[in-house]
């Protein structure tokens, strides 16, 4: 028999998650990986631990939260320019966008400070931003990029669109080569889990579902994707990249769905979201997934090997979390069968 292949991150023993203040009894196995990365990361970079709400005592201290103070300094960021970059898009937003700013600011695990701190560089930079885009999609005929958006839709609760008020994490426009304009939608996630949105309004169920009819998106009918709730929020983004194609917003457009690949729950949705779509055909948008592991060599492949290094350090080097549980393990005394055996008969009644 082949020897059996371990999971790629550890069952994080409580009491090593207690120690650095990384205990959530909801975490998932990823998650709780990922705080811990995160609290571990804050504490190398000299930033205070921050205290979420907690009972009885009122307050407790979390190792994945930062400090007030530090928050808004900008230490969710992995640069100054990154940080002004946050505070210009929370001041700018669209009308309707969905920002919590402390959760932005003082979250290390939110996916939307992710988002920004990967992608923030392709806004100030357009030509590293067409640079990184050829790489992710290498089919597609991206000449120049106009412009990268964050927490961006092409419009909430339009009739013509999906009737909703979904967005993306993350978007850009772009020039082919023959003029016309495409679209790219992002959404990234970290620790999350796949999201379980409420069922669409009748109305938006039904426009949903002449998008996806219209385009021959799904081998099922959009109802039957629509009534999975973890695949509801990727059926929707879809759907609205699909309608402003549709509509005329642009000649092409693409959706990708960025998260770590060890993010199981993520990613198995991912492969069952896909397996619901057709081949792709003339007109219909493609899915793609891509792990923040290839983001991250993408982003280094664009010569960006410090902001490359940088992400890997604070979203996906997991060898940290490997080092303190392996350390945890071998502080603990060695107690052998015997001295266990000899123990029990001691205390056991004749």
């Amino acid at each position: 028999m082949p020897p059996l292949t371990p999971l790629p991150l550890p069952i994080i023993p409580r009491p090593l998650l207690r120690r650095h203040h990384c205990f959530v009894a909801s975490d998932t196995r990823f998650r709780s990986a990922a705080r811990l990365l995160q609290a571990q990361w804050r504490d190398g970079a000299g930033l205070r631990a921050g205290t979420v709400p907690s009972r009885p005592s009122g307050h407790r201290r979390l190792g994945s939260m930062l400090a007030q103070a530090d928050a808004e300094a900008g230490g969710n960021f992995l640069t100054p320019d990154l940080a002004r970059l946050a505070r210009h898009e929370v001041a700018y937003r669209q009308p309707g966008a969905l920002v919590h700013v402390q959760r932005l600011l003082r979250n290390t695990l939110t996916s939307q400070a992710l988002a920004i701190n990967a992608f923030g560089p392709t806004k100030l930079n357009l030509t590293l931003a067409r640079s990184l885009f050829r790489l992710l999609l290498p089919r597609a005929d991206i000449a120049e990029i106009h412009g990268v958006h964050f927490e961006y839709s092409p419009g909430r609760d339009q009739a013509e669109l999906t009737h909703d008020r979904s967005a993306f994490d993350v978007a850009a426009t772009y020039r082919r080569s023959d003029g016309a304009n495409g679209f790219i939608g992002i959404e990234v996630k970290y620790s999350e889990i796949p999201a379980s949105d409420p069922l669409p309004a009748p109305l938006a169920l039904a426009r949903l579902s002449d998008i996806a009819e219209e385009a021959g998106l799904y081998t099922t009918p959009a109802k039957t994707v629509l009534a999975k709730p973890d695949l509801r929020q990727l059926c929707r983004e879809h759907l609205l990249a699909q309608a402003g194609l549709i509509r005329g917003d642009w000649a092409e457009a693409h959706f990708i769905l960025v998260a770590p690949r060890d993010n199981h729950l993520i990613v198995e949705a991912a492969r069952r979201y896909a397996a619901h779509l057709s081949p792709t055909l003339p007109g219909a948008v493609p899915f793609s997934f891509i792990t923040l592991e290839q983001l991250i060599g993408a982003i280094h492949e664009t010569g960006e090997r410090e902001h490359a290094a940088a992400l890997h350090r604070r979203y996906t080097d997991f060898s940290v979390v490997d080092r303190l549980v392996s350390a945890d393990i071998a502080a603990i005394p060695a107690v052998s069968i015997r001295q266990v055996a000899r123990t029990r008969a001691a205390i056991s009644p004749p």
